[in-house]
């Protein structure tokens, strides 16, 4: 107490009234218990609330970004099958065209071998039509000049053949 008593003394040296002080601290007390009820416990309710309003987003957040990753992802799979599926179907389409032209050259050297075959026959069928028709040709034209030269018609049968055995040896 006694220190008290002297902590008064003290305080009236410095010109502070005790009784003053005492109320200021009264009135500091009831202004902090008023402010921390009307004050101080909404604010820290408002700035919970906020925290959780805020940690909520961040979780919505959060779980947004992993469904946009995971969503990517089957994004990026999908567009790799497409891929894959296209290619496959691509060289299907490409293997079915190399065939289809390797079987169209097939046919068409089939069909000029064919073709060359067939001409062939005609030319030999025609070279020998020509050399059958040349013969005769050959044939009369010699009898006609012989019996101009001899002045006597032969006989046509006997020198027909006396001519195509000539003929005959000089054959290519």
């Amino acid at each position: 107490m006694n220190s008290l008593l002297l902590a008064g003394g003290i305080l009236e040296d410095l010109g502070v009234n005790p009784r003053v002080l005492g109320v200021q601290i009264i009135i500091f007390i009831v202004t902090f218990i008023v402010l921390r009820r009307l004050l101080f416990e909404r604010m820290m309710r408002f700035m919970t609330s906020r925290e959780e309003e805020v940690g909520k987003a961040l979780a919505a957040i959060r779980a947004d970004r992993a469904a946009l990753e995971r969503l990517t992802a089957e994004y990026e799979a999908h567009i790799a099958r497409i891929e894959k599926d296209a290619y496959a179907r691509l060289q299907a389409a490409l293997k079915e065209a190399l065939e289809e032209r390797a079987r169209i050259a097939a046919e068409a050297q089939q069909q000029a071998a064919a073709q060359v075959k067939a001409a062939l026959g005609d030319i030999g069928r025609e070279k020998r039509e020509g050399l059958t028709a040349l013969r005769k040709e050959v044939q009369g034209l010699t009898r006609q000049a012989v019996e101009r030269v001899v002045g006597v018609t032969l006989d046509a049968t006997t020198l027909d053949d006396s001519i195509r055995r000539a003929l005959a040896g000089r054959e290519p």
